[in-house]
């Protein structure tokens, strides 16, 4: 299900690289002498996979190491093309990146890397961790079964959807074009900087490179036919927003926020119930993915979660096994003292 989302595609990574890419010393690495095919779809081809460097100490040693080009604001990660050779390619990935290590956070089980590499995969020393549980909510149903089975909630839901619903001049939207919406996609943003998230200094709009990556975004997904801006309104002001993109049937919830002065009215929450129950009436979508990490509301939705992992693999050198006993060896000592 999870397979080729939005955020492992190619146009993704362009957009990642070039927001956050200096400041992370990213780049992509191509296994240019394996390749596969030649489809323009990306089937068949050899990997190329997105990085980041960084430099881990243990015993007082630098580690080099290569992680997948991913921040907060990934939701999954995974190579592009076909992972043929695992053991080849990315031991080569490691020689030529002068690496000992590799980690790939944020993977689908699904994904070409978590299904092309494990602890049993031939000349690789691998180690594969939980990362975090992604909640979803299946869409294919009846609503008024999935809105039946969110129990006592609902009430307090549908109260808080009729009260705000009811004022004369409120009103629920849906944006796809981005000449409509590139006026107005400050104006937006600024919502969630109106809570904690402005309060603690990490709202898109208060980092310049963020605020570049997701204007990007939305604008690629404009004209793609992915954009689903959905705005809650009061008269002229809006008060609840999300940021999502339907593609290959799944509606993801990137970002969402509400005016923190209509807090009590629970404009989040209202808005939440009217995409859902348009994600319902919307044959084209079958899932509403509310990706990681897994939290009380989100789950108050869901009707299934999945689980991504962390593959950490290591080269066979002096510096690869020390980079193997801390963190892959030691933290399986200490699960098993601990437990």
């Amino acid at each position: 299900m999870f397979k080729n989302t939005l955020s492992t595609t190619s146009r993704w990574f362009e957009i990642w690289l070039d927001s956050f890419g200096k400041e992370m010393n990213s780049g992509t690495w191509h296994d240019s002498g394996n390749a596969s095919g030649d489809s323009p779809e990306g089937d068949s081809q050899a990997p190329h996979i997105p990085y980041s460097r960084k430099a881990f100490s243990v015993l007082g040693m630098p580690i080099p190491a290569a992680l997948g080009a991913v921040n907060s604001h990934t939701p999954r990660f995974d190579i592009q093309g076909d992972l043929n050779t695992p053991a080849a390619s990315l031991q080569k990935m490691m020689n030529e990146l002068g690496v000992v290590m590799l980690q790939f956070p944020y993977l689908s089980p699904v994904s070409e890397l978590a299904s092309k590499v494990n602890t049993n995969t031939p000349g690789l020393l691998v180690h594969v961790e939980p990362c975090e549980t992604a909640p979803y909510t299946a869409t294919t149903g009846d609503w008024d079964e999935f809105w039946t089975g969110l129990g006592k909630s609902r009430r307090e839901l549908g109260r808080r959807e009729r009260k705000f619903m009811g004022k004369e001049d409120a009103r629920f939207t849906l944006l796809t074009d981005w000449q409509e919406i590139e006026p107005i996609f400050r104006e937006v943003l600024e919502i969630e900087a109106s809570g904690w998230k402005g309060r603690e200094g990490s709202a898109i709009v208060q980092d310049e490179n963020t605020l570049k990556f997701y204007t990007s975004l939305a604008k690629h997904w404009a004209e793609a036919g992915y954009l689903r801006l959905f705005l809650l309104y009061e008269g002229d002001t809006p008060v609840a927003f999300e940021l999502d993109a339907e593609f290959n049937g799944i509606l993801h919830c990137f970002k969402h926020g509400y005016l923190d002065s209509y807090s009590k009215q629970g404009p989040g929450q209202v808005l939440r119930v009217l995409i859902l129950r348009w994600a319902f009436e919307n044959e084209a979508v079958k899932v509403f993915d509310m990706f990681g990490p897994d939290s009380d509301a989100k789950r108050k939705w869901a009707t299934g979660s999945e689980e991504l992992v962390t593959l950490k693999i290591f080269k066979r050198s002096p510096l690869g096994m020390l980079a193997w006993l801390r963190f892959s060896l030691a933290p399986r000592l200490k699960a098993k003292v601990s437990g």
